[in-house]
């Protein structure tokens, strides 16, 4: 878990599970997050904690308006993919995208 500056809310921060680096090629089909082809095993991960948010980062992909399918997307090099542990009922890069290295502020401990 890391601590990470909301990218659509000024001031907002929020907790999420870093689910993607920079290189990796990520996929939702039918809520499952698919990295680099494979599937992502996530039913360890319980309800989180998440904050409300604010103004959009810039342009997205179309293909990311469905939360739980989309097209493919290879992360860029300092961009990250997050998502919530509670995944039905949080803002996360599946709604805003992928985030920037620097609004990464620490890990959680």
């Amino acid at each position: 878990m890391v601590l990470v500056k909301h990218p659509t809310q000024k001031g907002k921060v929020v907790f999420s599970r870093i689910a993607g680096k920079p290189g990796d090629i990520i996929q939702m089909k039918n809520k499952i997050l698919y990295r680099n082809n494979n599937p992502e095993d996530l039913s360890g991960v319980g309800s989180g904690f998440v904050l409300q948010f604010e103004d959009k980062r810039g342009p997205f992909p179309a293909s990311f308006s469905s939360r739980d399918n989309s097209e493919p997307l290879i992360l860029k090099d300092q961009d990250y993919f997050l998502l919530c542990d509670n995944r039905d009922s949080c803002s996360d890069s599946r709604d805003f995208g992928p985030i920037p290295i620097e609004y990464i502020l620490g890990k959680a401990l």
